[in-house]
């Protein structure tokens, strides 16, 4: 299982300055106030993960997810936030203790992707992540709503989203992928043999003709 060793944010949301946040090794919680910055925890990890919708981090635009000053305050050049994952057990490609992804985001809504501080691009941060089964839009994280949200969806697409989490849908995947490999060489089958009885038809008349 991969863990998170910290989160540092600057400059993202309400953290105006450089924010840690270490995690130990069981159970971690995050209490405080309404209004302290709880759910912008959840949208930095969010964030730095990958996940694209600015409105799935609770913003209209990619720019807003600035720290904008306040009302006495500079507002920040940039949004950054670097994620520090263990790598002790070398689940990650790469030689060092631990894997740090960082994500930032400018005032023009554009952004820039790091590993172990050198710039790539998403793609190459999702195949990173992806060798410790963690994904932007995946159910590695749990938002506010999504309980109610699936309780309140049809069996079918419950099921679906169950099977997704348990890793069955990659089975059920390659199963239909199958099947369609399947029809694809009846149909040809089909073709191959109507085009064998009209050939058996013209020798037919062949034969005939000889006679």
């Amino acid at each position: 299982m991969t863990k998170i060793n910290k989160l540092e944010m600057k400059g993202f949301k309400s953290f105006a300055k450089r924010s840690e946040l270490i995690f130990g090794d069981n159970f971690n919680c995050v209490i405080g106030p309404n209004g302290s910055g709880k759910s912008n925890i959840l949208d930095a990890l969010c964030f730095v993960l990958g996940r694209s919708s600015a409105k799935g981090l609770r913003s209209e635009k990619s720019a807003n997810l600035i720290y904008n000053g306040g009302k006495l305050k500079n507002p920040a050049k940039e949004g950054e936030v670097s994620i520090y994952l263990d790598n002790s057990n070398k689940l990650f490609p790469c030689e060092t203790p631990e894997v740090k992804v960082s994500r930032i985001v400018k005032h023009n809504g554009t952004g820039v992707y790091k590993i172990n501080d050198k710039k790539c691009t998403k793609v190459e941060v999702q195949n990173m992540l992806a060798y410790g089964k963690i994904t932007s839009e995946g159910f590695n994280i749990i938002l506010q709503g999504d309980i109610v949200k699936f309780i309140d969806m049809k069996l079918e697409d419950r099921r679906k989203i169950i099977e997704e989490v348990a890793g069955i849908n990659v089975y059920e995947e390659k199963r239909q992928k199958t099947l369609n490999e399947l029809n694809k060489v009846e149909e040809r089958l089909k073709e191959a043999d109507i085009i064998l009885k009209e050939r058996e038809g013209y020798l037919t008349e062949l034969k005939g003709t000889k006679h």
